[in-house]
């Protein structure tokens, strides 16, 4: 099992290249190890401060299972 953080506001994501950010889908969102997550709340902060107040770190936990065709 691993376990990640994003940011999250409503039903968009955001990608993060430098010191930018971007709304997207959950597909090209950024994502974090749970170990940077001081990283993801100053990412936070600064979105919120930016006026999305309901932005949010969200936790994603993927487990791994064999693919199997249906």
């Amino acid at each position: 099992m691993i376990t990640l953080l994003a940011i999250k506001n409503g039903k968009s994501y955001f990608r993060f290249k430098g010191d930018r950010y971007y709304s997207c889908d959950f597909a090209k969102a950024s994502v974090f190890p749970v170990d940077q997550a001081k990283k993801v709340e100053k990412y936070c902060a600064t979105i919120q401060n930016d006026g999305l107040v309901k932005a949010s770190i969200v936790q994603l936990t993927i487990t791994e299972t064999p693919y199997t065709k249906e």
